[in-house]
């Protein structure tokens, strides 16, 4: 499979408010079929171990609408997932021709999602796509680890707080982090 097979995109429209946007307004869609696919072979066995991963079809449907409403630009803009777990969003947006930075606490998953993006390395060069990037950080320093750089637009899933992998980092959170 290459790597700019949109490998997620069965999810469907069940209904559309298309009156809305035509008055500016936030459009209402209900998506079906989301959640039907899974990861398969386009990550490492290994990743699926970590907690909170993105459902593969919403991750794809979520860029790719950004991408036909113009509001990512192939080539141009570049997405930030300030918990990016094992770089499943990095996936999704490399898919759709935009670079992606993550951002993730864990080394563990840092390590495996690095193995994911190594995974289809080869195709995202060979086809002209952007290589997603994975720091390991703290979310809570975005402003630090990603000094100068211009993000176009955030997708993420923030960390589930009795998840366990982030236990002791949210009730650090208080006084001048709480505001």
């Amino acid at each position: 499979m290459g790597a700019g097979n949109d490998y997620g995109g069965r999810c469907r429209n069940a209904n559309t408010d298309d009156h809305a946007e035509a008055e500016g307004e936030m459009k209402h869609e209900v998506w079906h079929g989301c959640y039907d696919q899974g990861w398969g072979d386009l990550i490492v066995p290994e990743a699926f171990s970590h907690p909170a991963k993105f459902a593969r079809g919403l991750i794809y449907r979520i860029v790719r609408t950004g991408v036909e409403r113009g509001w990512f630009m192939p080539g141009e803009t570049l997405l930030l997932d300030p918990f990016a777990g094992v770089a499943l969003g990095g996936l999704a947006a490399a898919a759709h021709g935009l670079a992606w930075v993550g951002v993730e606490l864990e080394p563990r998953f840092v390590a495996l999602g690095q193995q994911n993006i190594d995974l289809h390395r080869a195709d995202y060069e060979h086809m002209g796509l952007p290589v997603p990037q994975l720091i390991q950080g703290d979310s809570r320093r975005l402003a630090e680890i990603l000094a100068g750089v211009g993000i176009g637009g955030g997708i993420t899933s923030p960390p589930y707080v009795s998840g366990g992998h982030h236990d002791g980092v949210f009730n650090t959170w208080g006084g001048e982090h709480s505001r």
